[in-house]
């Protein structure tokens, strides 16, 4: 009887092994993140222009020349589809190691601060010194988790092609909306002074004058009245009527459905638009689009309301990186960080694709090296001195921002009238914000 006992517990012990061999085998050969030389493969996503992709790229190469063992793989989304292709991917836990990402995704993804991956446990390769309490405090969620890496500050800032100005005989740079109604009379059909891809921009803009205030709360509740709205939606509409603001009908016949940066249009290029409402961490290209053609670009200040409560000026952090919480790499994916922005190389070869980054060694770098010219460092410059109102994460979340769109582009293409508009905007921003708590 012992005996029988005794192969019996050896037989199971043994089927054990075997399971649990088998078990680790699936688990190894499943894992395409590296191979049986130790190399691991990494995923890096972000959206931009030419001008970032190509810097980016080049980083990246430098990256892995210097950690052979890692393999950085690029996933470059279109900026019209990256929003819901990186919503797919965190509802079904694929998305990429490290993602340049919005801020409006660190409530979205990780309110509670579990939805991405805690960088204050990467610290040992991730230098987090180079980076103020301030900015840091950027890409905390509600609970003080760091789950996202912020890169710079982000202005919207107004870049000109000045020497469009300067041939209709345009001697100043416009400080004030109503200097801008003046300059578009001068304008030819179909050119305007200013550009800008979302329209809400513009009336946030403009309700921040009039109020003095940021449209939402930290808690998600909406600051402006109904009559607030309604001021700001007609005045945006008499500025496009004006021929001051592109028309969203010729944006959307010039732009279509791939939503290109401006300075990828030919409208830009050509200077029928001639002025571009953007972020400051996009602006370069703006410059770089115009180089060839000897066109000059300057920033210009934001234009004012009579008895500005506020400079209008809307401030954010240039982007959060972020680390999957699902990432079997974290600290590969950390240097790949710390390449990026705090090593002289990778800082230089980055360069001013996003703006000037907030690292201390980075901005130090890139003026030293003479990197920080132009465009960019006008942009930087304003973007330093002009009180602007720091704005709250959800500022951009995809569904608070798709309310504003459709019934912008609703009023505008005169498919509802002001009231309407006004009613439907009001409801739909309120009810929006709810369901973000």
């Amino acid at each position: 009887m012992k005996l029988k006992k005794a192969l019996v517990s050896t037989a199971i012990a043994a089927l054990s092994v075997l399971l649990l061999a088998g078990c680790s085998s699936k688990s190894s050969s499943s894992d395409k993140s590296s191979d049986s030389k130790g190399k691991v493969t990494i995923r890096f996503s972000w959206w931009g222009d030419e001008a970032r992709n190509k810097a980016t790229r080049q980083a990246i190469k430098a990256f892995e020349k210097k950690n052979p063992n890692i393999k950085v793989k690029a996933e470059i989304f279109p900026i019209s589809s990256m929003d819901q292709k990186i919503g797919t991917q965190m509802a079904g836990g694929t998305e990429p190691d490290v993602m340049q990402g919005l801020y409006a995704w660190l409530p979205q993804y990780s309110k509670n601060g579990d939805g991405y991956y805690d960088l204050e446990k990467l610290k040992g390769t991730l230098d987090l010194s180079q980076y103020s309490k301030a900015t840091l405090d950027q890409g905390r969620s509600s609970n003080g988790v760091l789950n996202g890496l912020a890169h710079g500050k982000n202005t919207m800032e107004i870049a000109l092609n000045w020497s469009e100005f300067e041939k209709l005989g345009i001697k100043e740079v416009p400080k004030t909306w109503d200097d801008y109604v003046e300059a578009a009379k001068k304008f030819p059909k179909g050119s305007h002074p200013i550009i800008n891809p979302s329209p809400m921009f513009m009336v946030l803009t403009y309700l921040e004058q009039v109020t003095g205030k940021s449209p939402y709360t930290a808690s998600n509740k909406l600051v402006y009245t109904k009559a607030q709205l309604k001021q700001g939606l007609k005045w945006y509409k008499d500025m496009v009527d004006k021929n001051v603001f592109v028309s969203r009908q010729e944006y959307l016949d010039a732009v279509g459905s791939q939503s290109l940066p401006v300075a990828s249009t030919s409208k830009w290029i050509n200077g029928e638009w001639a002025g571009d409402y953007e972020w400051s961490g996009g602006l370069l290209a703006n410059e770089t689009a115009l180089k060839a053609k000897n066109q000059k670009v300057v920033i210009a200040p934001i234009p004012q309301i009579k008895g500005a409560k506020a400079s209008g000026a809307i401030s954010k952090p240039t982007f959060l990186f972020y680390i999957s919480k699902h990432t079997k790499h974290p600290k590969e994916s950390a240097k790949l960080l710390q390449f990026l922005f705090n090593n002289p190389t990778g800082i230089k070869l980055m360069g001013t694709s996003r703006g000037v980054p907030e690292s201390k060694i980075a901005a130090k770098t890139l003026k030293d090296e003479g990197i920080v010219t132009g465009i960019v460092k006008d942009a930087y410059d304003y973007g330093q001195k002009v009180k602007s109102i720091p704005e709250v994460p959800n500022l951009e979340n995809s569904d608070v921002t798709n309310v504003w769109q459709q019934q912008l582009e609703s009023y505008e293409l005169g498919k509802s009238d002001l009231n309407a508009t006004t009613d439907a905007l009001y409801t739909q921003l309120k009810s929006s914000l709810a369901n973000l708590k």
